[in-house]
């Protein structure tokens, strides 16, 4: 395989990945209602500990074990500052 195809995968693989950011970060929305009218807060440590080693677990290769918990750390980070975003407008309503 050449340079073209492998890079042709790359982008096919990054269309599916930004329509699954998007439809996570739509579903944070959710979350973040569901937390203002629970008055939950944003961060759930233990929650975010969790869902970083489940992670880690998903992944097959060894090699790319921190590569994933770099990636859902920084996913938990952006949907924790959405979270906040939205509650923050939500309360100067």
């Amino acid at each position: 395989m050449n340079l073209e195809e492998l890079r042709k995968q790359l982008d096919e693989i990054d269309i599916q990945l930004t329509t699954l950011m998007e439809q996570r970060l739509k579903i944070c929305e959710q979350v973040a209602t569901y937390k203002i009218e629970h008055n939950k807060p944003v961060l759930d440590i233990e929650r975010e500990k969790q869902k970083i080693q489940a992670v880690r677990d998903l992944v097959t290769d060894e090699r790319y074990q921190d590569a994933a918990e770099h990636l859902f750390t920084q996913i938990m980070e952006d949907s924790r500052v959405l979270q906040t975003e939205l509650i923050k407008n939500k309360r100067s309503e």
